[in-house]
């Protein structure tokens, strides 16, 4: 693997023992849901970013793009 592709493999591993660890210690009832959701989603747009942007478009980068945009979205829409 290229440095670069390691270097992102990383990153996104570390931002999910992250998200588990923060969940696991604090719990979802202290956590604001919006928040965890919309730095999972950009987490995920970054990923495909990265991704696209280390080794070419490829189908992939849409399972992770898709999510990622729609996981912001919704973390950005008002409350009602």
């Amino acid at each position: 693997m290229s440095r670069l592709r390691t270097a992102l493999v990383v990153a996104a591993g570390l931002v999910l023992i992250a998200s588990s660890a923060a969940h696991s210690l604090l719990g979802w009832p202290s956590l604001s849901a919006r928040m965890p959701v919309g730095l999972i989603g950009f987490a995920y747009i970054a990923f495909a970013a990265g991704a696209a942007a280390a080794i070419g478009f490829d189908f992939i980068e849409i399972v992770f793009l898709i999510p990622g945009v729609l996981f912001a979205t919704a973390a950005l829409l008002p409350e009602r």
